[in-house]
């Protein structure tokens, strides 16, 4: 990012720009985004990435068009920076009817080049194909291939700064994806001499290698130096045709022209490649049936009698000669041009017959077919008298050929559009991952049974704990798993990051969530910005994205869970049975039991194997790891990543003689004597895992305070502090159930001890103490009384 004197010059002295272009820049990198993006997406995935160009995050809107120009823009050394979301500016353009309109135009990057300032606008070439057609005044393809939108381009003209159009096309995914392995290789150590000179050595011996047998001929156990090398330009690889991360088919030479040569060695060798024909006629590539029935009518020409059928034959032969066709094929038959396609409902039918299909059926939530079916001869029957209903079968025909997507949103909404959504060209289609820790999604899932957190004198309290989970998209491998019995929130989150970075010391380039709100939140933002990880949003009401994460919960359900006591899997079951048999009643597992069994199925799942792979899932994932490292984020577990996957929670009061008071315990550190007399409360953040942590801000700084309880906690095993810290952070609310239960239960023992509450009092005995003069007392009387014997079975000093 350049700094205020090298901005100063960058305007003034570089490029003189206009006082208005200087505001306008300004303005810009000194505000947020003028627009959130995302708020409307409807299929597209959202994204925040890291510019290392001004250390901080820009919003992508696309994963095709927008992703692609951001890594390009960051590679490209002109780029000093880029912002997203520019300023807006007012322009003059054409509606669809062809009239003048004044309204606010948002682009979507600026970029401050070493050509000057310029102003980008990113489209798909789809897009821009329908935008020329419908919007010819404002849109235009120019002689030499660029694409310009002629209001924007006037509007930025008047400030002295360059308009662009970015068109992405598909053939561009290749670069896009090399591109951004090249700027992940960046953070590895720098090339060794010693390797450069195997490399160099190896070309010279052989003119191009694949980049899998040059690390194997160079000795190298990792990728990491081939990629810098390519990047430094010492090697060079088609990065438009090709796949770093796919290295048995990449080809690497000294130059381009070498390059070519060696491409072309390794597609003579190729099963199939890329082609620009997709579908080819039925009278080229005919079906067993027509090629058996061209054959025979060849055969009858050659060998049978000389009839109709023969001339007419022959007469078939000579026309297809006219059109190139061989005899076979002029004599394939045509039955794809057979039936009768004039139409047979009057036009009053079928206007009201599409009329009711898209209005009163689509409408109509829950109707079956056949009431459907009903219901429409009902109502055509009041609006046609004079003619017949369609039958059951053209009104299933005519229902089957409405668009899905019509009838699904009128009646569900946008989830069930998006269920039965055509799919996408898999031309149109972003790659998918291709290695490990590329992509990870994270989902959370409300498990199917019932977990012991309480029990007292033979009374049992469950809870349904949540599990989420990580997975690697590349590999479907499961690379963290944690289980809670609060809902979702930036607790779950923190506990998946910091479960990921104990088992594996890393963390996924990007994060792909849904929009909850635990992680659209501010946590969840701040947390991925820190460590450098693309965050990214899943398209709201769209259940085929997440399918990865969705599956495994889909697969624990099943294979496992409806083999364990106290599950609900089989949810028909469960609704079914007597009230002693329900999954509640049946409930044997405690929490950590609970995890260890979840982890161990992920264990037996990341080894199994899966689909067509030749390999088990952490097999693949494993070896691919250690070729490519340097595609992960690398993180110490240690007490900085600790108090940065803390939860802030609120500030507490400081007692001195006892340290900080939060839910049942006392937590104090050393460092709090130094706010005597300061502060009377500090902002707290809470562990969300182990109960005997908090960390406090004192002077500054995140220090950590414990209770008592920290040093029996630290040498426990890992399921046992898992499980002390599930009780007591999360089953707050039980806890309070019960407590208030137990509070009854002593409510109702005193009163079993105070029968007569309520009644009158009246003593027992009643007591005299009023002396009388006239009855004076008689002690030879009572002295002349006899003494009746004490009986003691022992005797004892104890006085309890």
């Amino acid at each position: 990012m350049l700094t205020e004197i090298e901005m100063l010059h960058y305007q003034s002295i570089s490029f003189n720009l206009s006082r208005n272009a200087k505001q306008y820049i300004q303005n810009t990198r000194e505000s947020e985004a003028s627009r959130m993006v995302g708020t409307h997406a409807i299929s597209n995935l959202v994204s925040w990435r890291v510019s290392s160009k001004i250390n901080r995050s820009v919003s992508i809107e696309s994963r095709s068009a927008e992703t692609a120009f951001f890594i390009l823009s960051e590679y490209d050394s002109r780029v000093l920076e880029l912002w997203d979301q520019p300023e807006p500016r007012k322009v003059e353009r054409h509606d669809k009817n062809g009239r003048k309109i004044r309204c606010q135009y948002n682009p979507d990057f600026l970029l401050l080049t070493t050509d000057g300032p310029l102003v980008v606008e990113v489209k798909t070439s789809e897009s821009i194909d329908e935008l020329v057609s419908r919007y010819p005044s404002d849109w235009v393809r120019r002689s030499n291939g660029v694409v310009g939108y002629l209001p924007a381009e006037t509007a930025f003209s008047e400030i002295g700064i360059r308009f662009e159009v970015f068109v992405y096309s598909t053939d561009m995914a290749y670069q896009v994806a090399n591109t951004e392995l090249m700027l992940q290789a960046r953070s590895s150590p720098p090339v060794p001499a010693h390797v450069r000179a195997k490399v160099v050595s190896a070309l010279e011996e052989q003119f191009a290698w694949t980049l899998d047998e040059l690390r194997r001929a160079v000795g190298l156990d990792t990728f990491a130096p081939l990629v810098k090398l390519i990047d430094e330009g010492e090697i060079v690889a088609d990065l438009r045709g090709a796949l770093l991360s796919e290295a048995e088919g990449c080809v690497v030479a000294r130059d381009s022209r070498l390059l070519r040569e060696g491409r072309e060695l390794l597609k003579a060798g190729q099963v199939t490649g890329p082609v620009s024909q997709r579908s080819v006629s039925i009278t080229r590539v005919p079906t067993l049936r027509d090629a058996e029935h061209a054959l025979k009518r060849l055969s009858d020409l050659e060998d049978g009698p000389q009839n109709r059928s023969t001339r007419r034959s022959k007469k078939t032969v000579s026309d297809g000669a006219v059109c190139g066709l061989s005899p076979f094929q002029s004599l394939l038959p045509k039955y794809y041009q057979s039936g009768n396609r004039r139409r047979r409902l009057g036009r009053e039918v079928e206007e009201f017959l599409a009329q009711y299909l898209s209005g009163e059926h689509a409408n109509s939530a829950g109707l079956s077919k056949y009431r459907s079916y009903v219901r429409y001869r009902v109502m055509a029957a009041e609006v046609h008298p004079g003619l017949d209903p369609v039958s059951q079968k053209t009104f299933d025909t005519r229902l089957g050929q409405m668009p899905a997507r019509y009838a699904a949103l009128k009646r569900g909404g946008k989830r069930a559009a998006n269920a039965v959504a055509d799919p996408t060209d898999p031309e149109k289609r972003v790659l998918r991952s291709r290695l490990p820790w590329e992509r990870a999604a994270i989902d959370h899932y409300l498990a199917d049974i019932y977990v012991v957190v309480y029990s007292s004198d033979g009374t049992v309290y469950v809870e349904r704990p949540w599990v989420t989970a990580m997975i690697d998209l590349y590999s479907s491998y499961v690379l963290a798993i944690t289980i809670s019995f609060l809902s979702p929130s930036s607790r779950a989150v923190s506990k998946i990051f910091r479960e990921c970075v104990r088992l594996h010391r890393r963390l996924p380039a990007e994060v792909i969530v849904d929009r909850g709100a635990e992680f659209r939140s501010t946590y969840m933002a701040s947390l991925t910005a820190h460590y450098g990880i693309t965050y990214t949003l899943r398209p709201a009401s769209h259940p085929r994205f997440g399918s990865q994460v969705e599956r495994f919960f889909g697969e624990f359900k099943q294979q496992w869970l409806s083999q364990r006591p106290g599950n609900l899997a089989d949810y028909k079951e469960a609704r079914s049975v007597d009230g002693k048999c329900a999954p509640k009643k049946r409930a044997i597992m405690f929490p950590a039991r609970a995890f260890e069994e979840l982890k161990a199925f992920c264990n037996w799942r990341n080894g199994k194997l899966r689909g067509g792979e030749l390999v088990a899932a952490d097999t693949e994932f494993k070896r691919r790891q250690a070729l490519y490292p340097f595609v992960a984020r690398e993180i110490n577990y240690d007490l900085e990543f600790m108090m940065m996957t803390a939860v802030d929670y609120k500030a507490f009061k400081v007692d001195q003689t006892r340290g900080i008071h939060v839910g049942t315990d006392w937590y104090y550190a050393p460092e709090l004597a130094s706010v005597r007399g300061r502060k009377s409360s500090l902002q707290v953040r809470l562990d969300p895992e182990n109960p005997h942590v908090v960390y406090a801000c004192i002077n500054q700084r995140w220090v950590t305070c414990e209770s008592t309880g920290m040093r029996v906690y630290n040498v426990k095993s890992g399921s046992q502090q898992l499980g002390e810290g599930l009780v007591k952070l999360e089953t707050y609310g039980l806890k309070n159930k019960i407590r208030m239960m137990d509070d009854e239960d002593l409510c109702r023992i005193i009163r079993s001890y105070s029968v007569d509450v309520g009644a009158p009092v009246e003593p027992a005995v009643s007591v005299d103490f009023e002396q009388h003069e006239d009855a004076p007392l008689d002690l030879d009387s009572l002295l002349s009384e006899s003494i009746d014997d004490l009986e003691v079975d022992s005797w004892s000093a104890s006085y309890d």
